[in-house]
């Protein structure tokens, strides 16, 4: 019995379809593996004051009060204790590797080398240091350490323009922890820096310090070896609008890791008004924008929308509510590339790779801890890749993510 050609058409077009039904069972069988990015504890750093320690209370049963820092390159995890007033540097298995800290505020350490040492069996070396009180800390492509710290007292100048003290300075360690210099706001042993919001190097190992004061923000820009590049000013009452009537708030501001260029990213929130009264009851936020400014010419350019995260919440179909979740900027991966994140419910955080031009380029998830966390600190490192310090009652855990998957292509 032989078939007519639509018989056979007829076939084909059942086969295809079979296809496609197994294909996209088969995305939503895997759904959870190429939507959720790859993340892995490195290691535990316990609660103490001995050299592999991390202070995150000043004295029993005081809560924590003082920031901790992070940062990976190369392999190797960067943690700032600033009660303890140290740098410890890991390897990504957890054991240390160097340290940088103030001996009046942490015994000697044991098996370390010094600089004076002509030991060779140890590699791990343990360098003091008189820090005052240490703050923000970044390192460049030489693995040199740049550390915010506060002038003692006596060097305390007041600022009356801006009407803040000027106590701040960056010092600098060589990769091996000896003393180079400090950096002010003009230069190599300059003039102290208000409040410091911020601290980044790029990938050119030029050097953006964010400062806040009541009235403004500054950023100053250095070159490689701590020369002076400019200032610019943005004053909280100039901010761009991009319609009438909006209350602009600026939230974040990043350096671009390759252009002398900085991205600010200001939520803008609208007054509601009471129906009956006319007076103001609440503000809400309305939309969040993302402009770019480059230094040279110091002027705002174009603004990208950020998106928001819309999420349907219920237990059924009938009592299914929309809730919508604001974005954070977690950092600048690349030039024109902006990496955004979402808060939900359950410690599950959103992440959008967004476009300067507005197109999303990949949204994927991660799992960030958070039952019994005292506090966190997430760095977006230049490599791409998502580090992150947890703290505990008993100690704090480094975390990574490989967020770099999410890149347009792999560096």
């Amino acid at each position: 019995m032989g078939y007519s050609r639509w018989s056979f058409v007829y076939i084909r077009i059942a086969c295809l379809v079979l296809l496609a039904l197994l294909f996209w069972a088969g995305l939503a069988g895997c759904s959870d593996g190429w939507r959720y990015v790859k993340q892995e504890e490195l290691f535990f750093i316990d609660l103490g004051k001995m050299d592999r320690n991390i202070n995150l209370f000043h004295d029993e049963g005081e809560p924590f009060n003082e920031r901790s820092d992070i940062r990976m390159e190369d392999g190797l995890v960067w943690v700032l204790n600033r009660n303890a007033n140290k740098i410890m540097t890991f390897t990504s298995y957890g054991d240390l590797v160097s340290l940088l800290y103030d001996p009046d505020e942490n015994p000697v350490p044991v098996n370390f080398t010094d600089n004076d040492s002509e030991d060779l069996v140890s590699s791990r070396r343990a360098i003091p240091y008189q820090f005052n009180r240490i703050g923000w800390f970044a390192l460049d492509s030489n693995r040199n350490i740049l550390v915010e710290d506060q002038l003692p007292r006596d060097r305390w100048k007041k600022d009356d323009e801006m009407g803040v003290m000027l106590n701040r300075i960056i010092l600098r360690f060589s990769s091996k922890g000896e003393p180079i210099d400090y950096l002010g706001q003009d230069g190599p042993r300059g003039m102290a820096f208000p409040y410091i919001y911020r601290m980044e190097i790029t990938r050119n190992d030029e050097i953006v310090v964010v400062s806040r004061v009541p009235d403004r923000w500054l950023v100053y820009w250095f070159s490689p070896g701590g020369q002076h590049i400019s200032t610019v000013e943005i004053p909280v009452y100039r901010l761009p609008m991009p319609e009438e009537n909006l209350v602009p708030s600026l939230q974040d501001i990043f350096a671009d890791p390759k252009m002398r260029r900085i991205y600010l990213k200001i939520d803008y929130y609208q007054r509601k008004l009471d129906d009956i009264t006319g007076g103001v009851e609440g503000v809400d936020q309305v939309k969040s924008m993302i402009y770019w400014m480059d230094l040279e010419e110091g002027v705002y350019r174009e603004g990208v929308e950020v998106p928001r995260n819309v999420v349907k919440e219920g237990d059924s179909l009938l009592d299914q509510t929309e809730q919508s979740y604001s974005y954070t900027l977690l950092g600048v991966p690349d030039t024109g590339l902006l990496l955004l994140m979402s808060e939900e419910p359950d410690g599950v955080v959103q992440l959008v790779l967004l476009r300067t031009d507005g197109k999303v380029i990949r949204r994927r998830y991660i799992e960030v801890p958070q039952e019994e966390v005292v506090f966190r600190r997430l760095h977006l490192g230049h490599s791409g890749i998502l580090v992150g310090l947890f703290g505990y009652s008993n100690g704090a855990a480094v975390h990574w993510w490989r967020t770099d998957a999410m890149l347009p292509y792999r560096r």
